[in-house]
């Protein structure tokens, strides 16, 4: 009986030990501790990515501003012109002479020859100048025509790259908060783990040395001996491991969360409800999806673009980009469907986490059951002390079981908030 108590007293003050093992004891700063909630506050700060949404979304409003302004002096553009005016009326020319009544017959009738010349010259010069005048209009004309309509399809673009980009920021803030809480639920896990392996380490290197004891008295096997002491190797192996990987993904999330690497944290516990939900509503969690509205955008840009091109338009680039809005259509389509299957594999992926938590519920209470029984037989002497400790670790392993399926579960309810929010993996 002594044996047991101290056994078990051994574990609750290793686990413990381990527990605040898992910061790194050679560093003068606290030990901070996070929740789920304040990781979230943490990794959204400042994060590189969205800065750069950000950054993008201002330049495409000061690309649309210059744009708009272009358009503007496009507009405003005159393109009339001034008829030419080359004189071409006889008084014009009477004028020019002053003493035309003092001229002799013969001078006036020749000054009246010239005149009517330069009349039909001048005449004839204005229609030329007019009609190369209207021309040129034609053509000015024709080439601000071209120029507002590349600038009003790349409006039209911008304003769609700025509702994507937009509709990115947004997504991107939701993803980084699953990120994280995955980050953040896996090092839960691999703590249950580690308490669990910390613990089968114990009991082994016990094992071991109840094996060697009775070994020295010859009633123990030399390969039994050599099993247990390379099972405890093996464990002593995964343990190292099992710390490496925890310290790596700590590591991670610090620099997720902009903390420095030499600050210690413990992370706390996340509730876990385990009610299971209403059927989801597949087409409002669609319907609201960051990836289809960006496909949205697609469509509408593509039909903008078509309705924009007019009768004047070659039939070529009008077939081209009716072509174009109906790909659009059928992408979006075909990207709906997908999303659609992936929202209706919700429901099963619940039930799948669940009934897991309901068979390792169901296998707990049964080792709990057993470990008990076993404690009321050890202490009428009907079983052994490694018996006892068997049914002590069976029940540890059960509980790391239980407890890293619940996790499984709240990390099921970070994915379905994720998706509620417009992002379904």
């Amino acid at each position: 009986m002594k044996r047991t108590i101290s056994f078990l007293l051994a574990f609750v003050i290793m686990v413990n030990a381990h527990s605040m093992a898992f910061a790194d004891s050679s560093s003068d700063s606290p030990i901070r501790e996070i929740s789920l909630q304040a990781a979230y506050d943490l990794a959204l700060k400042d994060p590189v990515n969205l800065r750069l949404l950000v950054s993008q979304i201002g330049a495409i409003e000061k690309q649309e501003n210059y744009l708009n302004w272009q358009q503007d002096k496009l507009n405003n553009t005159d393109t009339g012109f001034t008829p030419s005016n080359l004189p071409t009326s006889f008084d014009y020319f009477m004028n020019l002479v002053p003493n035309y009544d003092e001229l002799s017959p013969e001078e006036q009738v020749e000054f009246k020859q010239v005149a009517n010349m330069q009349i039909l010259i001048n005449n004839s010069l204005n229609q030329l100048l007019d009609g190369l005048s209207t021309q040129r209009q034609l053509e000015l004309e024709k080439e601000l025509d071209n120029q507002r309509k590349i600038l009003s399809r790349n409006l039209r673009t911008l304003d769609s790259d700025h509702g994507k980009v937009a509709l990115e920021l947004s997504k991107i803030r939701e993803t980084v908060k699953y990120y994280v809480a995955q980050k953040y639920i896996h090092l839960l896990t691999l703590e249950n783990d580690l308490n669990y392996l910390s613990l089968e380490n114990e009991y082994k290197k016990k094992q071991l040395e109840d094996e060697q004891t009775l070994y020295q008295y010859g009633v123990a096997s030399q390969k039994t001996l050599e099993e247990l002491k390379y099972a405890a190797d093996k464990q002593n192996i995964d343990l190292d491991q099992k710390n490496k990987e925890y310290e790596y993904y700590l590591d991670e999330l610090k620099l997720e969360l902009g903390m420095p690497l030499s600050q210690d944290i413990r992370l706390l516990p996340v509730d876990i409800p385990l009610i299971e939900l209403q059927p989801l509503n597949v087409s409002d969690l669609v319907n609201k999806n960051y990836e289809l509205l960006q496909s949205d955008q697609d469509v509408q840009l593509a039909s903008k673009n078509y309705d924009a091109a007019n009768s004047a338009e070659s039939d070529t680039e009008r077939q081209y980009l009716h072509a174009v809005w109906e790909v659009s259509i059928q992408k979006r389509n075909l990207l709906e469907q997908q999303l659609e299957q992936k929202t209706r594999a919700y429901g099963s992926e619940e039930k799948a986490i669940l009934s897991q938590i309901h068979m390792q519920e169901l296998n707990y209470n049964k080792l709990l059951q057993q470990k008990e029984d076993n404690q009321t037989r050890y202490r009428y002497g009907l079983i052994t002390v490694k018996e006892l400790e068997k049914s002590e670790i069976d029940l540890q392993k059960a509980n790391q079981l239980l407890e890293n399926a619940k996790l499984s579960y709240a990390l099921f309810i970070a994915k379905l908030d994720l998706a509620k929010k417009g992002v379904i993996l």
